[in-house]
């Protein structure tokens, strides 16, 4: 999976590393490829580069209209954080052993 932030990649391993899931991503940042937030244009550049559909994408952050539905738009997964009260929340279900992660990041909207 890929992860595009434009956040500080300290900021962005932190978080990673609260929910235990810092090794499912190859990190991306906005700046690194040339494009900046909202562009959905940078979408398909991941897609290329990592071989993979954009629905196959997920992008989790804070803001929706920034953020998300770019990646949304184009049939991406999304993550909604609205706030870090929300993290341990996002944790226990990524980890629920019944929960297919494919299907989680399909439903997920908090």
């Amino acid at each position: 999976m890929v992860l595009y932030t434009d956040c500080y990649q300290d900021q962005v391993k932190s978080t990673l590393s609260i929910l235990r899931i810092e090794n499912f991503f190859s990190l991306i940042i906005s700046k690194e490829v040339g494009y900046s937030k909202p562009s959905s244009n940078v979408f398909e550049f991941i897609a290329e580069r990592m071989d993979v559909k954009l629905y196959e994408l997920l992008m989790v952050a804070n803001n929706w209209s920034k953020d998300l539905e770019p990646l949304a738009s184009k049939g991406g997964n999304t993550i909604w954080i609205k706030s870090e009260k929300y993290l341990p929340m996002i944790k226990k279900v990524l980890y629920q052993e019944e929960q297919k992660t494919e299907d989680f990041f399909r439903k997920i909207r908090l």
